[in-house]
């Protein structure tokens, strides 16, 4: 439900729960007597009357909504719909099948923001990445270049590594790895990176796109003043090999300005205080620092800014320039924030403890309020907070396990974290694969963390057994001085085996699939279950139903890599689709395989260990 609080007594009354959609993430007051929310999970806009307190229509809005906004006259609304990289138009006073469906040139449009004038509409991308890519093993090679040599070195005593990929980011004008080496003659393409998108209200088409804001954009406010926009994000830095080199600094928190006349672009770190250089950081250091900044919302004078720091219990306020004013607690997990400004308050929601903070703004007081009875299982609830707690998380307090499993997905980015001065690990008993696992491991796409029972072992290689097996990794890749206690990391077990991933887009309603039509997903199932694709064994013998894989870690002669590979699940290859091989700007630099250097699943059942009669049927297979 969504929860009405009336406020003319000064402090908060909870006067109304309404149900509305699975998922509610968005909340928009179009008028006094009519909301809009925004439901993820079901596709839909509830269109609540507060004079009721009821739905009183339901928009079908396309796959995963995120957001939506009000402008023009006649009162238009736009509909950010994420997985369908789309911003849909309706006429808000009579809303009913769209006015326009208007494409968004980049990955999972997130928020919206109207300019100042109302004349323009401005769309964030959250996956919009960060101008980053792979070489592919074989070009890496093949190439004269060749691999960089590891740094630090690697430990005497090891055999050589397995022939891997390599990291590469654009500059702005070439393609260059940790040596600034350019591979524009193996690259034959560009990256979007259209962060920003700007759309005119009148026309209803883009006018404009904005780059280098940051790799992984939340939400969007602007300066009623000046016009200025903010945009809350994080940077990564996976270009950067191995884990020695990215412990506890392998993403920054930041918000970007973006000044629309120039236009100048300006990240700002919100964590300026941190210093990189003592790796395990401090407990004052920690205290101090802003994790996963997610909504912000600014003053009426353009002075101040408010961001909600998601992963650490605190609102950040920034001055107009975004810079770090001073930092107010709050309760845990706050994902909303609002300004009342006549009554001098701050509105805050903290999704993990349920309530709503009311900050008196100054002395920055505050009383949290409940938001209503939630069903949730401790341990879950524990577990979630812990799985985004930056503060208890890393070394320096910026980062959590959820700084690369967005929302418990992935940041669709390709990281090597390998360990040049690590140890052979062996292959678990009981697989058909034997030997040992080599520290350097190359380039892995990060893996979502979503319906996990069933599934181990865990990694692209399966060489973490269970998920406990992951303890370490918070003090080799987020510079905690120990590992979580068992019961602590059980309670992020206990809620990441509670997460599932929502329904197919691609897949009916009823998760039938359509009928008709080529490609032909009918054809395609019979092919993947008895068609003999896979060396005369079927495609489901390995890709068991209905995770995707039988638990097996397979040899790398069978699968013919460089290294022994777990058979991986298949239920977000979708979320993959959009490294087109047709053309030189495309708006992602990863695609599928380990090391997601295959640009698309059509290019990815071209490898050897598949057979298929004709091209029409590897459709039928990806369809």
């Amino acid at each position: 439900p969504i929860s009405v609080f009336d406020l003319t007594s000064g402090t908060p009354d909870l006067i109304a729960e309404i149900p509305v959609g699975y998922e509610p993430v968005t909340v928009r007051v179009r008028n006094n007597t009519e909301v809009w929310v925004v439901n993820h999970i079901s596709d839909s806009v509830s269109i609540v009357d507060l004079t009721t307190m009821n739905v009183v229509k339901t928009l079908l809005v396309g796959d995963e909504p995120t957001d939506v906004v009000f402008a023009g006259a006649p009162s238009r609304a736009f509909v950010s719909v994420s997985q369908e990289d789309m911003v849909r138009v309706y006429d808000a006073a009579a809303p009913g099948a769209s006015l326009a469906d208007i494409p968004i040139n980049n990955s999972d449009p997130r928020s919206l923001v109207v300019g100042l004038g109302g004349t323009k509409v401005y769309v964030a991308a959250m996956d919009s990445g960060n101008n980053t890519t792979v070489v592919d093993r074989d070009t890496v090679f093949a190439d004269s270049l060749g691999m960089p040599p590891p740094n630090p070195p690697m430990a005497g005593g090891l055999p050589a590594p397995p022939k891997n990929g390599l990291l590469v980011r654009h500059n702005g004008t070439n393609w260059v790895d940790e040596l600034s080496r350019s591979w524009d003659h193996r690259l034959p393409f560009t990256l979007t990176d259209d962060d920003i998108t700007e759309i005119d209200v009148a026309t209803l088409t883009v006018t404009n796109t904005y780059k280098n804001v940051g790799t992984t954009l939340f939400n969007l406010a602007v300066n009623p003043s000046t016009g200025r926009l903010y945009v809350s994000n994080q940077e990564a830095f996976n270009e950067i090999r191995f884990e020695p080199n990215l412990n506890g600094q392998f993403a920054q928190v930041q918000v970007t300005t973006i000044d629309l006349g120039g236009p100048t672009i300006t990240p700002v770190h919100l964590n300026s205080h941190i210093n990189y250089g003592v790796p395990n950081g401090t407990a004052g250091e920690r205290a101090l620092s802003l994790g996963l900044a997610v909504d912000l919302t600014v003053s009426s004078n353009g002075q101040d800014v408010y961001v909600a720091a998601f992963g650490s219990r605190k609102v950040g306020v920034l001055d107009a320039n975004a810079a770090l004013v001073r930092r107010i607690d709050v309760g845990d997990g706050p994902t909303g924030v609002i300004l009342d400004e006549p009554r001098t308050a701050l509105y805050v929601l903290n999704r993990f403890d349920n309530t709503v903070s009311q900050v008196a703004l100054g002395p920055d007081t505050r009383v949290d309020y409940a938001l209503g009875f939630d069903a949730t299982p401790l341990n879950i609830r524990s577990g979630r907070a812990r799985f985004y707690d930056t503060e208890e998380s890393s070394a320096h307090g910026d980062l959590a396990c959820a700084s690369c499993h967005i929302w418990g997905g992935s940041d669709l980015l390709v990281w090597d974290l390998g360990d040049p001065t690590g140890s052979m690990t062996p292959v678990p008993p009981g697989h058909p694969a034997s030997g040992s696992f080599h520290p350097m491991k190359g380039p892995m796409f990060t893996q979502a963390l979503k319906q996990l029972p069933g599934t181990s072992p865990f990694h692209w290689r399966g060489d973490r057994a269970d998920l406990l097996s992951f303890n370490p990794a918070f003090t080799t890749i987020m510079g905690r001085a120990t590992m979580l206690g068992f019961s602590e990391f059980q309670e992020i077990e206990d809620f990441l085996f509670s997460v599932a991933y929502p329904p197919n887009p691609n897949r009916n309603l009823d998760d039938t699939l359509p009928s008709g039509g080529a490609p032909d997903p009918a054809n395609g199932e019979t092919l993947f279950n008895s068609g003999g694709l896979a060396g005369g064994g079927n495609c489901v013998d390995c890709h068991s139903q209905p995770t995707g894989t039988n638990q097996l870690i397979i040899p790398k002669g069978a699968v013919t890599e460089p290294v022994a590979l777990k058979t991986p699940q298949l239920r977000n290859l979708y979320e993959k689709a959009a490294f087109d091989s047709t053309l030189t700007v495309v708006k992602t630099g990863f695609g599928y395989g380990n090391d997601a250097a295959k640009r698309t699943l059509f290019e990815q059942l071209a490898h050897v260990a598949f057979s298929f009669s004709n091209l029409e049927d590897r459709k039928d297979v990806v369809a």
